[in-house]
């Protein structure tokens, strides 16, 4: 499997209209999620216990995922995707997915 990039990533994310939520909500500190959430969370304790297995690429995924509302747009297009993916059209959030993908895959290792 590919190996994608944070700015890949990010382009992506941009690319569909979610640049918003790279950026954290002023109650939080402001700031993007790069500068101040990944780099925590890089660094925390639970992630030290695994052994460092995700790359900030991946932890950028998990977190956009978990906490943005391009989760729900990449649900809608998981909803949506066995009737493009029998016509073979490229699916949308191609690298996001193939980055939480390899996330979950670390994990599970």
């Amino acid at each position: 499997m590919r190996r994608f990039t944070e700015d890949e990533l990010v382009a992506e994310v941009v690319a569909a209209g979610f640049a918003d939520n790279l950026q954290m909500r002023e109650w939080d500190g402001g700031g993007s999620l790069m500068s101040s959430v990944v780099p925590d969370l890089m660094n925390c304790e639970t992630h030290k216990n695994l052994g460092y297995p995700l790359e900030r690429v991946h932890i950028l995924a998990i977190v956009l995922y978990t906490g943005c509302a391009i989760n729900h747009e990449l649900c809608k297009v998981d909803r949506n995707s066995m009737r493009r993916y029998h016509k073979k059209e490229e699916l949308e959030f191609h690298v996001f997915r193939s980055v939480l993908l390899q996330a979950i895959q670390r994990l599970n290792d």
